[in-house]
């Protein structure tokens, strides 16, 4: 949370862990690109499509891996139990907008896997698989750049090309979220009190809050 815009200001940017998913998200992985993604160069990603495109490794304290594939499903790992809820940071929740081919998301570089369940299952996680094609494990949607082919590409037009496999290993942040603090978020008229600013003496006004328009 902390990305949504001040009081006020609706937009598509409502659309973190717990917006999509209540209560129930508690962790997420922060996956980040570059240049913008779309699952065909032409349609937006959903939170529902996790199992199109991601899966993620868990590594236990005996070193045996397990593959986690599937959303929606109670992973027990060394006797503590883990869940993909889905993708976030994308669009608004299925309350808010449909989740089909009309689905709008934020046009940015990041991708929220979120989670539920122990804190202990959480630590295993090493590795996060965006395979782009198919694997053992089953079909895989690859990435695009703007400029994908869409679904009806015209075979003389040349287009973005699709991800290669590629794999990012975890960074274990549950101790150090390492993000920074904001100050209170306040709409525009909070700022510039409109006692500051009779007889046009908006400087002022502008003056002895400069410290929330600077933060």
């Amino acid at each position: 949370q902390g990305d949504n815009g001040p009081p006020g200001f609706f937009s598509i940017n409502n659309n973190d862990g717990r917006s999509i998913y209540g209560n129930a998200a508690q962790y997420r992985l922060r996956v980040l690109t570059n240049w913008g993604i779309s699952g065909d160069g032409a349609h937006f990603i959903r939170p529902d499509q996790f199992e199109d495109f991601f899966w993620i490794q868990a590594e236990l304290p005996d070193g045996q891996t397990v593959k986690l594939t599937r959303s929606g499903y109670d992973y027990t790992l060394n006797n503590h139990t883990l869940t993909i809820l889905g993708l976030a940071e994308l669009g608004l929740s299925n309350d808010e907008d449909r989740w089909d081919e009309c689905y709008i998301d934020d046009r940015d570089n990041q991708i929220d896997i979120i989670l539920k369940g122990d804190r202990i299952a959480m630590g295993y996680l090493s590795e996060v698989h965006l395979p782009s094609g198919v694997t053992e494990y089953g079909r895989y949607k690859p990435l695009y750049n703007p400029g994908g082919p869409g679904i009806d590409p015209d075979p003389y037009t040349p287009y973005t090309a699709p991800s290669g496999y590629s794999t990012v290993e975890v960074t274990m942040a549950i101790n150090d979220a390492m993000v920074v603090s904001y100050e209170d978020l306040k709409t525009f008229d909070e700022i510039l009190n409109v006692n500051d600013c009779e007889g046009g003496n908006v400087k002022e006004g502008i003056r002895k809050h400069g410290k929330i328009l600077r933060g």
